[in-house]
């Protein structure tokens, strides 16, 4: 998650603490406000409780990944 921060600290122009809140907000929102639908497609399986920030962008880049590789 570091690497993640000060990568996108870099091109942000936000402190890490800025993006580490800002990320800890999206999780939130995905969770409340997302389509559970999609995340479980995401996850590939029921997700039950709210995930991490870390979890979620660790899900979110693996998923990605499978999408870009499976072509």
């Amino acid at each position: 998650m570091s690497v993640i921060l000060s990568e996108t600290k870099a091109t942000a122009e936000k402190s890490e603490l800025a993006l580490s809140k800002a990320l800890s907000r999206a999780a939130k929102d995905i969770w409340e406000y997302g389509d559970c639908q999609e995340l479980e497609k995401i996850y590939g399986r029921q997700v039950t409780e709210q995930p991490t920030p870390r979890e979620l962008v660790y899900r979110l880049a693996e998923y990605v990944w499978r999408e870009d590789h499976s072509a």
